[in-house]
């Protein structure tokens, strides 16, 4: 044995928690684990980030199908993304229009309103992509198309949670709200 390394020293503790968390996967032999199934945004995920072991970056490989968007237009309030093309060539909507993107354009989405975006396959070929992002952090996306807002944890897991509403909903903000009970008291008498 290498009189460097002790096997319960702080090395060692330090490479098995690293082969702990240590997993592979592969872009050309994804896990779909998040396929969508909403007519007009079917499409597959494979949520390579999180398979992986990542906790603060996210990856995913999307798979378009022909005629069909990855997700309704949008934009973040805390993510910032970009997209890889691999395959195919998608259309890209954002606050300036649509454009045709072509394999191996890279392309940002900075956060906020000039960040709006969305993929769609107007061709008869399967798009792939990968899509980079900041992650865990809690994120609001909003939906300009629908007049939506989500309200989105962000786990690494993909657990906590996940609520879409109305921005038209929105209320005061005392709305259902009272003051707490609270006796006023005497000051004692200065002397």
């Amino acid at each position: 044995m290498d009189a460097g390394l002790h096997l319960h020293g702080p090395q060692a503790r330090n490479e098995q928690a690293v082969d702990r968390l240590r997993s592979v996967t592969n872009i050309n032999d994804p896990v779909f684990d998040e396929p969508r199934e909403h007519p007009g945004f079917r499409c597959l995920r494979a949520r390579l980030s999180r398979q992986a072991g990542s906790n603060r970056l996210g990856l995913s490989l999307w798979e378009l199908p022909a005629g069909e968007a990855a997700y309704p237009y949008h934009y973040h309030l805390a993510e910032e993304e970009l997209v890889v093309v691999l395959d195919g060539q998608p259309s890209l909507r954002t606050p300036d229009g649509w454009q045709e993107l072509q394999e191996g354009e890279v392309v940002p989405f900075l956060r906020g309103e000039q960040g709006a975006h969305q993929l769609v396959n107007r061709t008869q070929n399967t798009v792939r992509f990968l899509a980079f992002s900041t992650n865990g952090e809690p994120d609001i996306v909003i939906r300009p198309d629908s007049g939506t807002l989500g309200a989105y944890e962000r786990l690494s897991d993909g657990g906590g949670l996940r609520a879409v509403f109305r921005a038209a909903d929105t209320i005061d903000y005392y709305e259902g709200e009272q003051p707490p009970d609270m006796p006023i008291s005497e000051s004692p008498a200065s002397e």
